[in-house]
């Protein structure tokens, strides 16, 4: 069944009309205020049969002007939320809408409903300011190979979605590069998540990270191991076993709480590796914010690339 194409060449007040298989459709459309989303789903409303014959849902809704602005702001603000409320908050706002649409205006609830919206997202937009306010402050060790590369590594993370580092065993791939996705502006809307293939390295590596912060652990750096999770919400580093990340998107398929996920030793292809980076690979279409490092050695990062 054919759908009309949008836009319809309709203004406020009084429809133009549109010219539809040498047919003239007039739509006569008298409203006060509509919301953008409620205006294209009221239109997609509209349909041919196979006998070219026009028919839908037609009815009117009129919006307090009031309304109309407050629903525009929520819209207006979700991008600026912590990621894992984005999310949440538009599903909630589109609900609303449909059910906006479907009473034919706003019902007694309604006011209620918008109200506890609105607070959840001033809630989230707080929480993302004050990240973004006391950020740590970072050190690196002058004497690892890969802090002569910081500059590099930060100017790569800001150009492209997915960067793959390659350095020998001791180069401070694991303790250095979830600093440095902190000093890129990564890890304000969602955690850095860095993964390790055992729980041992989950462990070390976050106390290690946590005393050059000069911080205690469960601060701003955590972990999560299997039976044991010391990440705290206003974490920004958190450090993680795979098969924990991996057991972390069967709850949330986007993985919303992250901003940033590093893939530590990489070249080690664990099956639960090869199961993240064919999530991932799929994720970073859906999530455009996302950023994306594997580390591995020199010799097998060809391997990375070629995925």
């Amino acid at each position: 069944m054919p759908v009309l194409p949008y836009p319809f060449y309709v203004q406020r007040g009084f429809g133009k009309g549109c010219i539809l298989q040498g047919k003239r459709l007039r739509l006569q459309i008298r409203v006060l205020s509509f919301t953008e989303v409620l205006a294209r789903r009221w239109i997609s409303e509209i349909r041919l049969n196979r006998r070219g014959i026009i028919h839908g849902i037609w009815r009117e809704v009129f919006l307090p002007m009031s309304l109309k602005n407050r629903l525009h702001n929520i819209r207006k603000r979700i991008p600026l939320a912590m990621f894992r409320e984005q999310e949440h908050v538009a599903r909630r706002l589109k609900n609303l809408e449909k059910k906006l649409f479907r009473e034919g205006g706003p019902d007694e609830g309604f006011d209620r409903e918008i109200a506890l919206l609105e607070q959840e997202l001033d809630r989230s937009l707080r929480e993302r300011a004050l990240r973004a306010a006391q950020r740590p402050a970072l050190r690196y060790p002058e004497t690892l190979p890969i802090t002569a590369r910081k500059d590099d590594i930060i100017g790569a993370l800001a150009e492209n979605q997915v960067i793959i580092v390659s350095g020998d065993t001791g180069s401070g791939k694991s303790t250095q590069l979830p600093k440095m996705c902190l000093e890129a502006g990564r890890g304000i809307g969602g955690k850095i998540g860095c993964t390790q293939p055992r729980r041992i390295a989950a462990s070390t590596i976050a106390h290690r990270i946590a005393e050059e912060m000069g911080e205690s652990l469960g601060r701003s750096v955590g972990y999560k191991v299997r039976f044991r999770d010391r990440t705290p919400r206003t974490a920004y580093i958190k450090i993680l076993t795979d098969g924990m990340l991996l057991a972390e998107t069967q709850r949330d398929p986007h993985l919303t709480q992250y901003d940033t996920l590093i893939i530590d030793e990489a070249h080690e292809r664990t099956i639960n590796i090869d199961f993240l980076l064919g999530i991932l690979k799929t994720l970073i279409r859906k999530r455009h914010e996302l950023k994306v490092a594997e580390t591995g050695k020199p010799m097998k990062s060809i391997i990375l690339m070629q995925r």
